[in-house]
C-alpha cells in the first residue's frame, strides 16, 4: 500500500555516493526516507510489518507499508530491511534530486548498509546487497542516521497497521 501526502508534516561495488551528514549538500534539496519494521507477537515468528515515509525537499509525503504472516523465518530484522528496501523502491519512482538522509531506529540496519558492521547471517546479506544496489543507482547523495525509537512513531505505526 502507498499513500501519497500533500501536506507538509512533521561481489559489490563501494557506496561511493553515501556522504557524511556534515556535508554542505544538506543546504540543497533535501529528501527524508524514515522506514521501521516489527515483527509480532513473537520474534522470531511472528506477523511481520514494515512501513516507510518519504518526505519530498518541497513538504510532500508519500507512506507505504506491508505485512507477512507469521511465519519461523520472520524476523524484527527482516522486517527492518523490507521496510528500507520497499521505501528504496518507491523513491527510486519519484526521482529524486538533491540529497537523501535516511533515518530509521534499527542500528544494525543503518550500520549494515553503510558497512560499518559486517554482516553475518546469510539470509540477511541478501537484503543488505538488494538494499545497496538500490542505493547505488540512485542519481542522488544519500546518507544515513540512526534515531530514537520514540522519534520514529510514524513509521513504527505503519509497521504495525495502526497508522495509515
Amino acid at each position: 500500500m502507498v499513500t501519497k501526502r500533500t501536506e507538509a508534516s512533521e561481489a559489490r561495488p563501494p557506496l561511493v555516493k553515501q556522504v557524511s551528514s556534515t556535508s554542505t549538500y544538506t543546504k540543497g534539496k533535501v529528501w527524508i526516507l524514515e522506514f521501521d519494521g516489527s515483527c509480532e507477537p513473537y520474534n522470531p515468528g511472528g506477523t511481520m510489518g514494515w512501513g516507510w515515509r518519504i518526505t519530498s525537499p518541497e513538504g510532500e509525503e508519500w507512506s507505504g507499508s506491508g505485512y507477512r504472516a507469521a511465519s519461523r523465518d520472520n524476523t524484527n530484522n527482516v522486517a527492518e530491511y523490507l521496510g528500507l528496501i520497499s521505501g528504496l523502491r518507491s523513491l527510486l519512482d519519484l526521482s529524486p534530486t538533491g540529497a537523501l538522509v535516511i533515518c530509521g531506529d534499527s542500528n544494525l540496519v543503518i550500520n549494515q548498509v553503510t558497512e560499518k558492521w559486517r554482516c553475518k547471517r546469510p539470509h540477511l546479506q541478501l537484503l543488505v546487497n538488494e538494499a545497496r544496489e538500490i542505493l547505488q543507482s540512485l542519481p542522488i547523495q544519500w546518507t544515513s542516521r540512526w534515531v530514537r525509537r520514540e522519534d520514529n512513531t510514524y513509521c513504527d505505526g505503519l509497521s504495525k497497521g495502526w497508522t495509515s
